[in-house]
């Protein structure tokens, strides 16, 4: 600071700022007025601008009067006023850059730097000739660069106030350059701005340039995310990290961004699911992932949050998320922790909590759907940090009743309480039930198809016929039930009955045997 003089900077600033004002009040009103006669006024600016051309004659003031009249004129100016400036610009950029050696300044160091910003402060008053913006900004990233000032630069203001004036070059731009960490930087730090609203209104309404941008597609194998890690690789990486820093930071601003891009959702939760992305962000050191990285898995996660906040009936997504609990993360996820206790253990309706209930039972007996794992571990994050917490929340309420019936004011059609017994497709007791035995059925029919793979066809006559037939007495409900098995159940049967004869002679044998030693008889 003491290098860029505080106090001659402060003092230029506010000169500028009041001659802004007065210039835009003067050019607005008199405009009105009398039109500018134009042989006046390029006769006036002519000698300023032969003056930019010689290094001696130029100064902060000279610069001062031109922008002053680029604001009471600005169509008096064309695009060859704004490469001449970039010349200027670019010999002092070099003149402030070789002074900025200890054993080489001078006492001009920070007047050539207050020049510069001067400069770079009227390119967003005069037309830009074509591919401008690329060069000016190389320029100022170098001489940000070699002055060690990137951070609170002097130059940024101007350059910030030019990609306001043009922000669909500015943002092509950025977006085609995510992989340089000085451009990404430099562009994040203009849409975080207070007064950026402009910019992020204008990159929220193009959704597909940052999809198309940092459209890196999930790696469809484990390998992809292995320990030996590519230059290309890692740029395609990087490029993905700064599209979901840029979407975490629009979604942050504009709550409807993402509810009105589905397609982001999308591509974000596929991003999410994979089990190759999980592990990267697990063990960062085996595959080599830069720290300013390691941010990733936390914002990709506060991106689906805000979705949520708009969204909340989405309950896969709201599931799909705890995939955070299933390892520990370098980056802090309490964020999350606080959010389920808020907006889905106490925020959720008796409506929405039913809903989870139900949307659980239904992805319990599944290992996966559309494309994501549905794992053991992930089941019981869900019992752990949703289910079980929201229905302890619920009965401290006293909302048992509503909860597992689905209604208000419970009532039994006799007048009395409600009954969690009664059979009734509203019922979470009964639904879960449901379930449970029909996942209990299935994994017995399986369990029989791998046991039950004889042909009963093939057994004699003799065999079967007790077992159909039953016993003697005819009319019985158990004949009448075994007359209706299919021939692997009459197998099973058969199997069962086999086990239950070889038991009994079994028993048999052993008892005569006891009695035989215990008599003393001489026969075998």
């Amino acid at each position: 600071n003491s290098r860029l003089g505080n106090n001659s900077r402060s003092n230029s600033t506010l000169g500028m700022t009041l001659g802004v004002t007065l210039g835009e009040t003067l050019g607005e009103k008199c405009s009105h007025i009398v039109p500018p006669q134009v042989d006046i006024v390029h006769a006036e600016i002519r000698p300023l601008l032969q003056k930019l051309t010689d290094p001696k004659t130029l100064n902060i003031h000279l610069i001062k009067v031109l922008t002053f009249l680029m604001e009471l004129f600005p169509t008096m100016f064309n695009e060859k006023l704004c490469d001449q400036l970039l010349k200027t610009l670019k010999k002092w950029m070099e003149s402030s850059i070789y002074n900025i050696n200890p054993l080489q300044r001078n006492q001009n160091f920070a007047e050539e730097v207050l020049l510069c910003q001067a400069i770079i402060n009227t390119f967003h008053l005069i037309p830009p000739p074509k591919n401008f913006f690329g060069s000016l900004i190389s320029c100022i990233l170098k001489a940000e660069k070699c002055l060690a000032v990137e951070i609170g630069s002097p130059f940024q203001e101007g350059l910030f106030k030019f990609v306001l004036k043009h922000p669909s070059e500015a943002v092509d731009l950025f977006l085609k350059e995510l992989h340089e960490p000085s451009m990404n930087r430099m562009f994040y730090n203009f849409l975080k701005r207070k007064d950026a609203g402009p910019l992020r209104n204008f990159l929220c309404a193009m959704p597909m340039r940052i999809l198309t941008a940092a459209s890196i597609p999930p790696p469809t194998h484990d390998t992809e995310y292995g320990s030996h890690v590519s230059d290309i690789s890692m740029r395609l990486q990087e490029v993905l990290f700064q599209g979901i820093k840029i979407i975490a930071l629009l979604a942050k601003h504009n709550s409807d961004f993402l509810t009105k891009n589905r397609d982001i959702v999308s591509h974000l939760k596929n991003i999410w699911n994979k089990h190759s992305f999980q592990d990267r962000f697990r063990f960062p050191e085996k595959y080599h992932v830069p720290i300013h990285q390691w941010r990733e898995p936390m914002l990709l996660v506060k991106c689906l949050l805000f979705y949520l906040k708009s969204c909340p009936d989405d309950m896969e997504l709201l599931f799909q998320i705890l995939h955070v609990f299933d390892a520990i993360y370098i980056p802090n996820m309490r964020f999350l922790t606080d959010h389920l206790q808020k907006n889905v253990i106490e925020g959720f309706t008796i409506e929405q909590r039913r809903a989870c209930f139900f949307k659980f039972v239904e992805i319990y007996p599944m290992s996966s759907s559309r494309g994501v794992q549905w794992t053991p571990e992930l089941k019981g994050k869900i019992l752990q940090y949703i289910i079980v917490p929201m229905f302890q929340y619920s009965f401290n309420k006293g909302d048992v009743e509503a909860l597992i019936e689905g209604r208000n004011k419970p009532t039994s059609s006799s007048g009395g309480s409600a009954a969690p017994q009664s059979k009734s497709e509203g019922n979470i007791i009964n639904v879960f039930m449901d379930k449970d035995n029909k996942i209990i059925l299935e994994q017995k029919r399986k369990k029989y198809r791998l046991r039950l793979c004889v042909d009963t066809t093939a057994l004699p006559s003799s065999f079967l016929d007790p077992i159909i037939k039953g016993s003697s007495t005819s009319g019985s409900s158990k004949s009448k039930s075994l007359c209706s098995y299919r021939p692997g159940k009459v197998f099973n049967s058969f199997m069962i009955s086999s086990s239950k004869s070889r038991l009994k002679c079994s028993s048999q044998s052993a008892v005569s045997s006891r009695s035989n030693t215990f008599l003393g008889s001489s026969s075998n």
